[in-house]
């Protein structure tokens, strides 16, 4: 029969949500989508010069990339190559401005910022969109250019205004910090909800957070749960996560358990250390339609700790001291709560006070017990203020 414990020893993940954390810059030349340059479906590379240009270079979300190329991330672009196969391309077929481009993307790539900044000259002012983006960012950052925030902006919005989703989050990130224009989170909403419904999801992620947080637009937590799920279904690990949060807590949507430990394992299976700790939790108190499993349990919060996650190794320690699926041992509990406390866990903190006082797994020490106690106090844990006044002269 298990010992009966007092599940809310345990915790879940402290980290809940990437409220606007996650705002970052993110260019044409620097967009981190996920995707690789090919579906699985796209057929085997083919010898024209024009498709291998597209495969080494295309950028994600350009409406003028052929079907079943997604883009490559630019991290991805193997510079030197695409260079050469674009140059042929463009030889091939002077007219199709994408090849034109996408050598752009490469020259920038390769921190050619002259020979970049002259072809997105020449396509931004035929209308190239990709490039006014991509111009806009070269405006922002110095290169190849004289930095200029306005010049920047005038750029972005020539792109956003035709519709090109990155260049409308590179606008909206302007707004966002009022750089080159003044500052104005409802402009920032406006333009990042336009790149959100072409399917940027990094815009996707600040739409959701703003309609978290009521930044910009009216606070909603049902709008907000509908954009971290549209995220979630395309795979995301982190969205996944926070989806799976939503519903075991009951945010902007209906409580429920079972749908929590669903998004949870998917998010956990691709490594997600906060959803494994919270996918244990749920195996620990046997929620969510699955029986008790202080195996499953140990397995997830094994694999979050291996990541340095504090809440992960202050809920192993708590296990070898409760003997919770484990041989009941301080000196292991001790040694858990020492790297969780070390990752800055609070709880443990706390739990390593109690150890010291009482001699469990460690040598007893009223002085560390207080040390212990102290650090725990000052991050505003009231049991360990009251251990204070108890055991302080």
């Amino acid at each position: 029969m298990p010992l009966s414990i007092n599940l809310t020893t345990y915790k879940t993940t402290a980290n809940k949500k990437p409220i606007l954390m996650i705002l970052k810059k993110i260019t044409v030349a620097m967009t981190a989508l996920g995707v690789s340059s090919l579906s699985l479906a796209a057929p085997a590379i083919s010898k024209d010069l024009g498709y291998q240009c597209d495969t080494l270079a295309a950028t994600p979300l350009n409406t003028d990339n052929p079907k079943g190329i997604n883009g490559v991330d630019f991290d991805e672009i193997d510079a030197n190559k695409a260079i050469e196969i674009c140059q042929q391309a463009i030889a091939t077929n002077p007219k199709i401005l994408r090849y034109q481009y996408q050598l752009a993307r490469a020259y920038y790539q390769n921190e050619d910022f002259d020979k970049s900044t002259t072809l997105l000259f020449k396509l931004a002012n035929q209308g190239y969109a990709a490039a006014q983006s991509d111009l806009g960012t070269a405006y922002e950052y110095g290169d190849g250019v004289e930095e200029s925030a306005t010049k920047a902006v005038e750029w972005y919005r020539k792109s956003a205004n035709q519709g090109f989703a990155i260049g409308q989050y590179n606008l909206a990130t302007m707004y966002y910090y009022g750089e080159g224009v003044a500052e104005s989170d409802k402009e920032a909403f406006k333009w990042f909800l336009k790149s959100a419904e072409q399917g940027h999801i990094p815009a996707q992620f600040l739409v959701a957070s703003m309609y978290e947080v009521g930044l910009g637009v009216k606070q909603s937590e049902q709008q907000a749960f509908k954009w971290y799920k549209k995220i979630a279904e395309q795979g995301d690990a982190e969205a996944q996560f926070i989806v799976g949060y939503n519903y075991e807590y009951g945010e902007g949507v209906k409580q429920s358990d079972s749908e929590a430990f669903k998004w949870y394992k998917k998010s956990a299976e691709q490594g997600h250390a906060s959803a494994q700790v919270n996918l244990g939790l749920l195996y620990e108190q046997g929620r969510g339609g699955v029986p008790v499993s202080y195996e499953q349990a140990m397995k997830w919060y094994l694999e979050a700790a291996e990541q340095d996650d504090e809440v992960a190794h202050y809920n192993i320690g708590k296990a070898y001291e409760l003997g919770t699926g484990v041989k009941q041992s301080y000196s292991e509990a001790a040694k858990w709560y020492q790297t969780a406390a070390d990752l800055g866990d609070v709880d443990a903190y706390y739990a390593l006070g109690e150890l010291y006082e009482n001699g469990n797994g460690v040598k007893k020490s009223k002085r560390k017990a207080i040390e212990w106690y102290q650090l725990a106090a000052d991050e505003g844990h009231i049991e360990a203020e009251e251990k204070l006044q108890i055991l302080k002269p």
